[in-house]
């Protein structure tokens, strides 16, 4: 049966590989999905699912217009956290049927750049890294998705979060 169900999955997402939970949460996740196709937002739940890139499942939500203005005020709000705050959110993100999400190093966002054009979801925009500056302790580092550029960046400001698991 659960073979079954993968297939149709499969089947209903089209060609596109996605990392299907573990067995365990399989039937969580079918039924989340089943009951997004039955609200009429299959196209969203869709298109915030995690995605497996380059051996790791990268967080890929839309970036909300509220997150947006947030992130242009330097005001913390869901996906726009500083650096402690976007530490907690990856801490704290259940997504997917998924709890062990953390901030990704400046290493695996540069991987995430170079392979960006799979997400769904590319905001091209500074993303924090959890690798802080070897010397300066309220600084850490930042991403740059527009032009792929990494630059140190003061800890208190408020940038875009972007979590990350190991893939499965």
């Amino acid at each position: 049966m659960k073979k079954v169900i993968t297939l149709v999955l499969l089947l209903v997402l089209g060609t596109t590989l996605y990392a299907l939970p573990p067995k365990e949460k399989a039937k969580q996740y079918t039924r989340g999905l089943e009951k997004a196709m039955n609200a009429k937002d299959y196209k969203k739940a869709e298109a915030n699912k995690p995605k497996l890139i380059a051996g790791l499942m990268w967080q890929d939500e839309e970036y909300t217009e509220e997150e947006r203005r947030a992130c242009k005020a330097d005001t913390l709000h869901g996906k726009t956290q500083n650096w402690q705050g976007a530490k907690n959110y990856c801490r704290d993100l259940n997504l997917a049927g998924y709890s062990d999400w953390y901030l990704p190093s400046k290493s695996q966002l540069e991987s995430l750049y170079n392979n960006r054009s799979q997400l769904k979801n590319n905001m091209p925009d500074f993303f924090w890294s959890s690798t802080g500056h070897e010397s300066n302790s309220s600084l850490a580092w930042d991403v740059s998705f527009r032009a792929g550029a990494t630059l140190y960046y003061y800890k208190s400001y408020v940038d875009y979060v972007r979590c990350v698991r190991a893939g499965q």
